[in-house]
Protein backbone atom coordinates (compact mmCIF):
# COMPACT_ATOMS: atom_id res chain seq x y z
CA UNK A 1 0.00 0.00 0.00
CA UNK A 2 1.60 3.50 -0.68
CA UNK A 3 1.34 6.66 1.26
CA UNK A 4 -1.34 7.71 -0.95
CA UNK A 5 -3.95 5.26 -0.31
CA UNK A 6 -2.92 5.26 3.27
CA UNK A 7 -3.90 9.16 3.21
CA UNK A 8 -6.82 8.13 1.32
CA UNK A 9 -8.53 6.25 4.13
CA UNK A 10 -7.28 7.92 6.77
CA UNK A 11 -8.82 10.78 5.25
CA UNK A 12 -11.86 9.10 4.13
CA UNK A 13 -12.28 7.74 8.16
CA UNK A 14 -12.16 11.26 9.49
CA UNK A 15 -14.15 13.16 6.88
CA UNK A 16 -16.85 10.37 7.50
CA UNK A 17 -16.94 10.58 11.21
CA UNK A 18 -16.62 14.31 11.61
CA UNK A 19 -19.45 15.22 8.49
CA UNK A 20 -21.44 11.90 8.76
CA UNK A 21 -22.01 11.19 12.87
CA UNK A 22 -23.26 13.91 14.42
CA UNK A 23 -23.70 12.05 17.86
CA UNK A 24 -20.24 11.98 20.05
CA UNK A 25 -21.00 8.48 21.54
CA UNK A 26 -21.45 7.00 17.74
CA UNK A 27 -18.45 9.21 16.23
CA UNK A 28 -16.64 7.61 19.27
CA UNK A 29 -17.30 4.01 18.46
CA UNK A 30 -16.87 4.23 14.28
CA UNK A 31 -12.89 5.76 15.27
CA UNK A 32 -12.46 3.62 17.73
CA UNK A 33 -13.97 0.40 15.49
CA UNK A 34 -11.74 1.98 12.70
CA UNK A 35 -8.76 1.85 14.96
CA UNK A 36 -9.20 -1.44 15.77
CA UNK A 37 -9.27 -2.85 12.49
CA UNK A 38 -6.37 -0.89 11.20
CA UNK A 39 -4.39 -2.25 13.81
CA UNK A 40 -4.81 -5.69 13.44
CA UNK A 41 -4.10 -5.39 9.36
CA UNK A 42 -0.72 -3.55 10.77
CA UNK A 43 -0.13 -7.00 13.04
CA UNK A 44 -1.51 -9.10 10.08
CA UNK A 45 0.99 -7.69 7.53
CA UNK A 46 4.04 -10.15 8.26
CA UNK A 47 1.90 -12.56 7.32
CA UNK A 48 2.59 -12.39 3.72
CA UNK A 49 6.32 -13.00 4.90
CA UNK A 50 5.50 -15.53 6.57
CA UNK A 51 3.75 -17.19 3.56
CA UNK A 52 6.93 -16.64 1.78
CA UNK A 53 9.45 -18.55 4.51
CA UNK A 54 6.90 -21.59 4.56
CA UNK A 55 7.06 -21.70 1.10
CA UNK A 56 10.55 -21.36 0.75
CA UNK A 57 11.80 -23.23 4.12
CA UNK A 58 14.00 -20.11 5.04
CA UNK A 59 14.08 -17.70 7.27
CA UNK A 60 16.11 -15.30 5.08
CA UNK A 61 13.28 -12.95 4.97
CA UNK A 62 12.62 -11.82 8.46
CA UNK A 63 14.79 -11.19 10.85
CA UNK A 64 14.87 -13.08 14.24
CA UNK A 65 14.98 -9.56 16.25
CA UNK A 66 12.30 -8.34 14.32
CA UNK A 67 9.77 -10.97 15.39
CA UNK A 68 11.31 -11.26 18.79
CA UNK A 69 10.73 -7.08 19.28
CA UNK A 70 7.24 -7.29 17.96
CA UNK A 71 5.97 -10.20 19.55
CA UNK A 72 7.28 -7.63 23.20
CA UNK A 73 5.46 -4.63 22.22
CA UNK A 74 2.28 -6.39 21.21
CA UNK A 75 2.78 -8.08 24.38
CA UNK A 76 3.65 -5.38 26.23
CA UNK A 77 0.82 -3.55 24.49
CA UNK A 78 -1.65 -6.25 25.34
CA UNK A 79 -2.36 -4.52 29.26
CA UNK A 80 -1.49 -1.32 28.41
CA UNK A 81 -4.26 -0.60 25.47
CA UNK A 82 -7.15 -2.45 23.54
CA UNK A 83 -7.50 -6.11 24.77
CA UNK A 84 -8.85 -6.95 20.90
CA UNK A 85 -5.95 -6.01 18.27
CA UNK A 86 -3.08 -6.35 20.77
CA UNK A 87 -4.46 -9.77 21.42
CA UNK A 88 -4.36 -10.65 17.65
CA UNK A 89 -0.78 -9.09 17.80
CA UNK A 90 0.28 -11.31 20.50
CA UNK A 91 -1.60 -14.58 18.75
CA UNK A 92 0.52 -13.43 15.36
CA UNK A 93 3.76 -12.67 17.07
CA UNK A 94 3.34 -16.15 18.85
CA UNK A 95 2.75 -17.52 15.32
CA UNK A 96 5.57 -15.87 13.72
CA UNK A 97 7.97 -17.26 16.61
CA UNK A 98 6.96 -20.53 15.93
CA UNK A 99 7.07 -20.37 12.01
CA UNK A 100 10.89 -18.86 12.71
CA UNK A 101 11.82 -21.38 14.94
CA UNK A 102 10.69 -24.44 12.68
CA UNK A 103 12.40 -23.10 9.51
CA UNK A 104 15.82 -21.78 11.26
CA UNK A 105 18.83 -23.53 11.06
Amino acid sequence: MNVVSILAIFSTVALVSILAIKQEKKRKLFCGVAATVFSIVMYASPLSIMRLMIKTKSVEYMPCLLSLLSSYVEHHGLFMASLIPNGFGCFLGAMQLIVYCIYCK
